[in-house]
């Protein structure tokens, strides 16, 4: 594993967005957490992670969150959610210009894995920006953290026991305990970021959408659940079908985690999964799947 170190002006960036990061879970705190992402953007830009290519997106977004504000017209409301959904998948898929996400970590974890490439994404933290800003429905938490804490690692154990049997099952992993180089890093980003940035926008957006369109009807969360794990299942085909399924099923642990204990159940649920993954079985996939 080759491991890639940023500048120290390099690393002023993700400072301000790790520490936006930690700050948009303290529920008095949260609105600092705009500036603190206003501020790594701005650093971005000052180093070359962003460059001028990216302000069509920063403003796509603005207009999406100014289009989907209370007592809209549809004319609005509907073009904003379509082009908030079409930018977001853009973003999380890397293929907006603009973002030049610096790459730290190149290498495999075991001698039969495919090889991991880490890069620390601005691209997919817009979603985070938006939901913070414009998409008000976000359940953050459904009760105190006493209670949402059990809950998502809970169901993030479960979760991970099911996935990773019906994976190494379907020959994409194995049991494979180790201690990998770099893990520092890999938490730091894996924790504060990618379970962040993914649990927003497929949980927090587009299970909590969709429960919202189907109103009060007792199929209403099912439904939710059932159209955010396809969603995140879908995002996922890169890896082949099965690997669809498994992050298909992952996603419905996640929903559940949602519906019990708020984006933070989600969350935690996502982060247990991805550790248990990444420390005891081979990660982030076997190369003969």
């Amino acid at each position: 594993m080759t491991l890639y170190p940023l500048s120290a002006a390099g690393l002023v960036p993700w400072l301000f967005l790790f520490s936006a990061c930690v700050v948009v879970w303290i529920r008095p705190w949260r609105a600092a957490a705009l500036p603190l992402f206003a501020l790594a953007f701005a650093a971005a830009f000052a180093v070359g992670q962003l460059d001028w290519r990216a302000v069509p997106a920063f403003a796509l977004m603005g207009f999406c969150a100014y289009a989907v504000q209370p007592g809209r017209r549809l004319l609005l409301v509907v073009p904003g959610h379509a082009l908030f959904i079409l930018a977001a998948i853009a973003l999380r898929l890397h293929t907006v210009p603009g973002f030049n996400n610096p790459l730290v970590m190149n290498g495999v974890f075991s001698p039969d894995t495919v090889p991991f490439k880490l890069y620390l994404n601005l691209d997919k933290t817009l979603v985070v920006v938006w939901a913070i800003w414009a998409w008000r429905h976000v359940a953050w938490e459904r009760g105190p953290l006493r209670q949402g804490v059990p809950i998502g690692v809970g169901l993030g154990l479960a979760t991970a026991a099911a996935c990773l049997a019906v994976a190494s099952l379907a020959g994409l992993t194995r049991w494979d305990p180790h201690w990998p180089p770099a893990t520092a890093l890999w938490m730091l980003n894996n924790l504060l970021l990618v379970c962040l940035t993914e649990e927003v926008l497929f949980r927090g957006y587009v299970q909590e959408g969709v429960e919202r369109l189907a109103g009060g009807r007792s199929w209403a969360p099912w439904a939710g659940i059932a159209v955010s794990s396809l969603l995140f299942g879908i995002t996922h085909l890169g890896g082949g079908w099965a690997y669809m399924g498994v992050t298909t099923l992952a996603g419905v642990g996640y929903g559940l985690a949602y519906r019990r204990a708020g984006l933070e159940g989600a969350v935690l649920a996502h982060a247990t999964l991805n550790l248990v993954h990444f420390f005891l079985f081979a990660y982030p996939v076997l190369a003969k799947a």
